[in-house]
């Protein structure tokens, strides 16, 4: 069954583009489905009540090996956003492509170096802090490079 479209498909795929370009992440081929059954829903710990999920917007899985990535988004929900949103939206996800050479490094050791029974703990705290290292990559490119301007 094909995907369907959503009418600011557009502006989110070439904003992705624009993100790739800006952050030198071009090297990256993405693969991009309108899949809102794809996005796994996440812990917030920060967040207003403790232990509720939120299932994202968008949610990015790399093959560092391969430079390529799937990019799986909630196209109706996108289109219920404003266009400077979508800009984050699509920045954030690049933001994961920039860090995951680090990440992929920290996995590796974690793996090797933890006991077995101690992987969920692990888990969990990676993905934590790569959406934190992601997160600050975006306000930093979001904030900090004053010439880029839309």
């Amino acid at each position: 069954m094909a995907a369907k479209k959503f009418p600011k498909r557009d502006l989110f795929t070439e904003a992705v583009t624009k993100w790739k370009d800006r952050l030198w992440a071009n090297d990256w081929l993405i693969d991009m489905y309108d899949a809102p059954d794809k996005l796994h829903a996440q812990e917030i710990p920060d967040g207003p009540v403790k232990g509720t999920g939120a299932t994202p917007l968008a949610e990015i899985t790399p093959r560092l090996a391969y430079l390529t990535a799937a990019l799986y988004y909630d196209g109706p929900a996108l289109d219920e956003m404003s266009d400077g949103d979508i800009d984050t939206v699509a920045l954030h996800e690049v933001c994961h492509l920039v860090a995951q050479p680090l990440v992929s490094l920290l996995a590796n050791v974690i793996n090797d170096a933890v006991p077995r029974g101690a992987d969920d703990v692990y888990a969990k705290w990676l993905g934590e802090a790569n959406e934190r290292v992601a997160t600050h990559i975006e306000r930093i490119a979001r904030k900090g490079v004053k010439e880029w301007v839309d």
